[in-house]
């Protein structure tokens, strides 16, 4: 029986979860797609902008271990595909087959719900109106579109559909992820851009040429606008998009960031005035507000077009479930859903993959929705990660959580639990965003005796 990629991801998530209780993460979904395609480690990190050695003597090695203690057989590159059809083949009778009169029925498999939704994937859902503004900026001169929402809320996705509108223009595009670069070159602002410009220049298929333009004598910055002015711009002919996905992951190196966000704001203020600069569009995405001082004039957080993503409306979620054929129950479910995730895109479209796949219904969803070995573990543990490690976000959520009414919280605080997706401004103070939020840390706040209140202030 044959057997498609998107099964073979199912059943690793599914192994994972049970095994490691995580879900898969992007960088492993990559290894097992390459892998799929019979690609070697050198192959996949040279497409997808990882080091060959990060992928085969940590990613790789750290994954099969996971599904060999899980499937109690080794595990390895050169096997896993037939190990893991075999283990489907085992399971297909309890899981995923229904047998009437004789005859089978598969129930419906669709793709794992993680990371970017794909060009070509029917349950993308269309922010018209936004988009639409998005495509009348970037034929704009100059132009430098600013996309920031919490973490999973589908700014990558919303990424790739400027580009490839872009294409339609005949513009040249570059979509660089930030989170791809190895951490060693983030530790070094003159070797961070020589490699983004290598990358850069592939990506507009020339040949690289930095030994030609880059002066070690000089400015690292310097280099990097002469090798702008003098190659690339002067090169190609067309409009060229640099889009610069997840670059709050520079954030923890504040001498490197506060560098290199001074150079984009200045590539920025050129294109406003220079006419050979007129012809690069910027497109810069982040997840979490920036924590470290910048200057208002260096920085490119206050220039160009901000976009912020909103959460799912009740028309969204929606259209999501028929594009799924889900069998909700009319409204009443979707309003459920809604109430219990307040509109998170991805927790949203997990829920709706989840019953539509039958692997839960809904009420065991809801039986288990506030706990670590939930479909929501893996998204609720990362909050907690954070939170556990800055005692006075920790605080402020166990205040907010508990409390019956909106809380007047400082600042600072609050743009940063708002940052990360956690809470809700009102005219009259903060509430939990949504109820999974509320149960959950109520769940496990409560048992922990060392958070104290943290200072709030008189008026919100």
């Amino acid at each position: 029986m044959e057997i498609k990629f998107e099964r073979i991801l199912n059943i690793a998530n599914n192994i994972v979860l049970n095994q490691a209780n995580r879900r898969l993460t992007d960088v492993e979904i990559t290894v097992l797609k390459g892998c799929w395609n019979n690609e070697s480690y050198d192959e996949i990190s040279a497409q997808n902008g990882y080091s060959s050695g990060y992928l085969s003597r940590d990613v790789a090695p750290k994954l099969w271990k996971i599904m060999t203690d899980a499937i109690g057989e080794p595990i390895r590159k050169s096997n896993f595909k037939e190990a893991l059809k075999s283990y489907w083949q085992k399971q297909i009778s309890s899981e995923n087959i229904v047998i009437s009169s004789s005859k089978i029925t598969m129930t419906k498999s669709f793709p794992y719900p993680t990371g970017p939704i794909s060009l070509d994937s029917p349950f993308y859902i269309q922010r018209a109106c936004l988009e639409k503004e998005i495509y009348q900026q970037i034929q704009k001169s100059g132009t430098l579109i600013r996309i920031k929402a919490p973490q999973e809320r589908g700014k990558s996705s919303l990424v790739l559909r400027i580009l490839e509108y872009c294409k339609t223009l005949e513009y040249q595009t570059v979509n660089l992820n930030i989170e791809k670069i190895d951490r060693a070159s983030l530790k070094n602002l003159n070797q961070f851009l020589r490699r983004l410009c290598k990358y850069i220049a592939k990506q507009l298929q020339l040949d690289p040429k930095l030994d030609e333009y880059w002066d070690e004598d000089l400015d690292s910055k310097m280099n990097w606008t002469i090798y702008f002015e003098d190659y690339l711009l002067e090169t190609i002919d067309n409009t060229i998009v640099l889009a610069f996905d997840e670059i709050n992951y520079i954030f923890e190196y504040p001498q490197l960031a506060q560098d290199f966000f001074a150079l984009l704001r200045s590539c920025y203020e050129d294109a406003q005035r220079m006419p050979l600069w007129k012809k690069l569009r910027l497109i810069i995405t982040y997840s979490t507000e920036i924590y470290i001082p910048l200057h208002l004039n260096q920085s490119p957080f206050n220039v160009g077009i901000p976009i912020a993503l909103q959460e799912f409306s009740m028309e969204e979620a929606q259209i999501l479930a028929a594009k799924y054929e889900a069998e909700l129950s009319c409204k009443i479910d979707i309003i459920e859903i809604m109430e219990l995730l307040g509109g998170h895109p991805a927790l949203v479209h997990l829920t709706i993959y989840n019953i539509a796949c039958k692997q839960i219904s809904f009420s065991e969803i809801l039986k288990t929705a506030f706990q670590f070995n939930g479909i929501y573990g893996n998204h609720l543990q990362r909050h907690w990660v954070i939170l556990t490690q800055q005692k006075e976000l920790l605080n402020a959520i166990k205040l907010i959580m508990n409390a019956n009414q909106p809380v007047p919280l400082d600042p600072i605080i609050c743009y940063k639990l708002n940052s990360m997706g956690l809470i809700k401004e009102t005219p009259d103070g903060i509430i939990p965003f949504c109820n999974l939020y509320r149960n959950f840390f109520n769940l496990y706040l409560n048992k922990s005796e060392s958070v104290t209140k943290p200072e709030i202030k008189s008026e919100f």
